[in-house]
């Protein structure tokens, strides 16, 4: 049976960078495009490397590459040159088995972390050369349990569980960040600056059936959404996307990354025209007009995110088709590099993961059928 490998050739095309200052809104100038080195997954093949549902990526020192599969309720471990190696876990709720794992990490002493949504907690494991062995878990310090956050540690002996706590008296959620220490004790709890629901340009809607009050949101489809990623050792970032300026909080300071995008690319007519179906839809769900503003233009910003060495990494709107572009800071501000990666490999966490050279993300094909990609980045510090 043929296997669902692939490994290609690395292609980089390397162009100039402009490195003014970050506070004058840099011009990165053309990416530098990137290429798929490596590919796992495919329609047919071994069990092991066709996934029904990627839920999070993670890759280890030695460059083993981790996938979390919620349909299989597995983590599926494979060598640096594809390989399938073994499986970690099965479907169901004791020790060492999983119910909707998602959300991989590597932590201290090497070991895999899986936040479970099904379980509503963490377990970790101690992955070996022909397995893995379970060494211990922890439960949510929250209800959020359906979050996909993404899992990261602050020294050797601290983690930070992330999910939605409260709300504003504007009925937003809250973000807390639990400080956490791996015998599951709470240090202390944070929390974060929310988006006003205004400047997203929600409309709310408040009804009362049973005795109970319920409140829905909608967004506009192009409207500005809230970025907000966490990072190693407590970094954040929040902002919008429609302006770039992103508030970057590293360990005793706070830096305001700004670029030189303000807009984003035109929409084409078939964006225009799915932008027109979902807010129909929208309105048919909440049974009257919801006077969602129609946008003509996509907002600057699509995501922004940290990578295992804290650099921070910005994707830009593009237009439709084209390449996704990132451009990539340090962690203290300062512009590094940009990027390009081809459109239909998605690398935002927890579903995608960056490391010090490399990533690995997700790439759907016209089928819908999903694989793990490999690519070679390079970025400097």
């Amino acid at each position: 049976m043929q296997r669902n490998l692939r490994i290609f050739a690395l292609v980089t095309v390397i162009l100039g960078c402009d490195e003014s200052s970050p506070m004058d809104g840099p011009r990165f100038g053309e990416p530098r495009e990137l290429a798929v080195e490596l590919e796992i997954g495919g329609l047919e093949g071994p069990d092991e490397e066709t996934f029904g549902s990627i839920s999070g990526l993670a890759v280890d020192s030695e460059g083993r590459i981790y996938v979390s599969d919620r349909q299989a309720n597995a983590v599926r471990v494979f060598q640096p040159d594809g390989s399938f190696a073994y499986s970690i876990g099965r479907t169901g709720e004791g020790p060492g088995e999983l119910s909707g794992p998602c959300c991989l990490a590597i932590g201290p002493r090497g070991y895999l972390w899986v936040r479970e949504s099904g379980n509503a907690r963490y377990s970790w494991f101690e992955p070996g050369t022909d397995g893995a062995t379970y060494v211990g878990g922890l439960m949510l310090a929250h209800g959020d349990a359906n979050r996909p956050a993404p899992i990261h540690f602050v020294g050797d002996s601290l983690f930070l569980d992330v999910g939605f706590g409260g709300r504003t008296p504007a009925g937003a959620p809250v973000l807390e960040r639990h400080w956490r220490t791996f015998s599951g004790r709470t240090l202390r709890v944070g929390e974060l600056p929310a988006a006003d629901l205004a400047d997203l340009g929600t409309v709310t809607i408040s009804s009362s059936a049973d005795g109970r009050e319920e409140t829905r949101f909608f967004y506009p489809v192009h409207g500005p959404n809230d970025l907000l990623d966490f990072g190693p050792e407590g970094r954040v970032v929040q902002g919008l996307t429609d302006s770039y300026q992103l508030t970057l909080w590293t360990p005793g300071d706070t830096v305001v990354v700004r670029g030189d995008r303000t807009e984003g690319p035109v929409l084409t007519a078939r964006e225009d025209s799915l932008q027109s179906a979902r807010i129909i839809s929208m309105e048919q769900w909440a049974g009257r007009s919801l006077s969602l503003p129609r946008a003509a233009r996509k907002q600057p910003l699509v995501n922004a995110s940290f990578d295992s060495e804290g650099r921070l990494w910005v994707e830009v709107s593009t237009e439709d088709g084209a390449p996704r572009v990132f451009e990539v800071w340090s962690a203290d501000g300062t512009p590094l590099d940009v990027v390009s990666l081809p459109r239909d490999v998605r690398v935002n966490p927890p579903f995608g993961w960056i490391g010090r050279d490399h990533l690995v993300g997700i790439r759907r094909d016209a089928l819908g059928v999903e694989y793990v990609v490999r690519v070679t980045h390079g970025v400097s510090f």
